[in-house]
């Protein structure tokens, strides 16, 4: 299973699921302890919550189960376009956010 679908599941079984702001700050604590459980070093699990905590800014406060992969390719997009990102980081982004 991936890490967001886990995420969501997991997020439907919280209490928290009832506020956007609670909602987000979970999804970033599950993503920290997948990391960490998959024995990820840490750096890489600072790239990873650093990138998914970008993603998550720029989709509040839409609640988080309405957030579908439209979402993370309008983001890539923009992302790429603001940033000029070079096709060889634009690999290496979409590689992360796969393992998502």
């Amino acid at each position: 299973m991936s890490i967001i679908k886990g995420l969501f599941t997991a997020m439907k079984n919280s209490p928290c699921t009832t506020r956007t702001a609670s909602e987000y700050q979970l999804a970033v604590r599950l993503m920290n302890e997948k990391l960490v459980s998959m024995r990820y070093s840490p750096s890489t699990q600072r790239t990873y919550a650093s990138m998914f905590r970008g993603f998550l800014s720029c989709t509040y406060p839409l609640p988080l189960h309405q957030v579908s992969r439209q979402h993370i390719i309008q983001y890539h997009t923009q992302l790429i376009h603001l940033k000029n990102i070079s096709k060889t980081s634009q690999d290496l982004i979409r590689i992360r956010v796969s393992m998502l």
